[in-house]
């Protein structure tokens, strides 16, 4: 405080000096001189008087950081039965991998896919699509999501269809039945039905009634429906009102022999 009262002193005590100088070089002098005594006293109150300044101007309001997270990757794709972390595809909108201490989260469904909210790892628990949504405790209102696709890595032990052979007359229709056998011990009836020969029967593509058109063989192919690469065959002789079964066909080289549990194509490696 000392400093600037000198420093203000001395800088009203050079406006006297200041008036009586005129256009004489020797006018002058006494100005001169007077500044450069004061110049010390000037020079050391100087940065008092502008730290005092900037303390009386207001500090900026520093910029609030945004709060929220994004998917970095918003789809991932595991097996059934694989896990997968999530946090690395997260980041919170200022760049941040949040921790897991920050993140909650929600799945749409565990029936397809499960997650350890602990760790944030996600598990396939069956073949299909779920949405994990990841979101910051400290502000749920916006949430990342990330969707799931859970593949299925259970293959199809057989295809079989019943009864193993069918005899029809002109006219006459009958039922068969498929049993979709996985190598997980599931069976389901998951299949199409189709025809070799709808001119000498037909077939019902989803219950599988066969019905005979006219004399002659044919064979009625049960598809798996989520996978066609698994079939099973049925051979079905038709035959005319009163008369007698004629013997199967014999199956050209290189043909699958027809049987009421049919071997399933190779698996996909």
């Amino acid at each position: 405080m000392r400093h600037r009262f000198l420093a203000l002193l001395t800088g009203l005590a050079l406006i006297p000096t200041l008036n009586a100088c005129s256009d004489n070089p020797r006018d002058w002098v006494p100005l001169i001189t007077a500044i450069g005594r004061a110049a010390p006293v000037i020079a050391s109150a100087a940065p008092k008087v502008v730290d005092a300044v900037q303390k009386l101007q207001p500090s900026p309001t520093p910029t609030p950081k945004p709060i929220g997270v994004r998917a970095a990757a918003r789809e991932v794709t595991i097996k059934r039965g694989e896990f997968k972390d999530l946090v690395p595809f997260l980041r919170t909108l200022d760049g941040e991998v949040p921790t897991l201490d920050e993140l909650d989260w929600e799945v749409s469904n565990p029936a397809v896919a499960t997650l350890n909210r602990k760790d944030g790892r996600v598990k396939g628990a069956s073949a299909g699509e779920s949405v994990v949504y990841a979101y910051l405790r400290k502000d749920p209102t916006l949430k990342a999501a990330i969707t799931v696709n859970v593949l299925d890595t259970v293959l199809v032990r057989e295809v079989s269809v019943t009864p193993a052979t069918l005899t029809l007359t002109i006219g006459e229709s009958r039922k068969a039945k498929a049993a979709v056998r996985m190598m997980s011990g599931e069976v389901n009836g998951n299949v199409t039905w189709s025809s070799s020969d709808s001119t000498i029967a037909t077939v019902n593509p989803t219950n599988g009634e066969v019905t005979a058109l006219a004399e002659g063989w044919v064979t009625i192919v049960a598809t798996y429906a989520a996978d066609t690469r698994y079939k099973g065959l049925l051979d079905v002789q038709v035959i005319a009102a009163g008369g007698g079964a004629s013997p199967a066909p014999t199956p050209a080289p290189g043909e699958a022999p027809s049987s009421a549990e049919a071997t399933p194509a190779p698996s996909a490696p």
